[in-house]
């Protein structure tokens, strides 16, 4: 503006000078008179800390996924926030993802913050993590299938095993019925009302 201007005079420059001794805010003016704007930028810092300091928080491990994947673990883990445990079960349901002997809203939060970082981990990490937690090596179609990968890893950890993969066949018929699997509470709710869609459709004019 007009001061900046002015500054680069020497009366203007003792003006400024005897402005910034009285508490005046010239942040342009430094001890050698005006200075040119920076051209590097500032840095964005989250309300909640850095992105180091709330992927420590939550658990995400910042150096393993990458900046861009763990910003999308992180926000995903705010949006389930603001879900009811009901909702969030419905989430684990959707992504055949059991959630037996979870009590509390965090197990359940828990449970999907791991898939979600599994999701984004290197196929390489998933492997080693994988084979640290079984016996029996994965086959070759499992090395070479993400999806095999982590549905190894749940069932490891969580103990899916039969009851994910029963799971998943509710979940593969109901899509096939335009039933809404992710709306249910669990698979084996969603499987009675398949049970129940299956039978009528099986009945005749007559009996219904």
């Amino acid at each position: 503006g007009a001061l900046a201007g002015a500054a680069a005079e020497p009366a203007g420059e003792a003006v400024c000078g005897l402005l910034q001794a009285f508490g005046v805010a010239l942040p342009w003016f430094g001890p050698g008179g005006v200075s040119a704007p920076s051209s590097a930028p500032t840095p964005v810092v989250d309300a909640e800390g850095t992105l180091e300091e709330r992927c420590m928080k939550c658990g995400v491990p910042l150096q393993a996924l990458g900046a861009e994947a763990a910003e999308e673990v992180l926000g995903a883990c705010r949006r389930w926030k603001s879900l009811s445990v009901k909702q969030l079960r419905a989430e684990c349901a959707s992504h055949g993802l059991p959630t037996e002997g979870c009590v509390e809203k965090e197990d359940v939060l828990s449970r999907l913050r791991q898939l979600q970082i599994w999701q984004a981990l290197p196929e390489d990490v998933l492997k080693v993590e994988l084979e640290a937690l079984v016996a029996a090596p994965p086959s070759s179609s499992q090395r070479s299938s993400r999806d095999a990968l982590v549905a190894g890893l749940v069932a490891a950890t969580f103990g899916g095993g039969a009851h994910a993969r029963g799971d998943e066949r509710v979940r593969s018929c109901c899509e096939a019925k335009g039933i809404p699997f992710g709306h249910f509470e669990s698979g084996d709710v969603a499987e009675e009302a398949l049970r129940r869609v299956e039978a009528l459709e099986g009945s005749s004019i007559a009996q219904l």
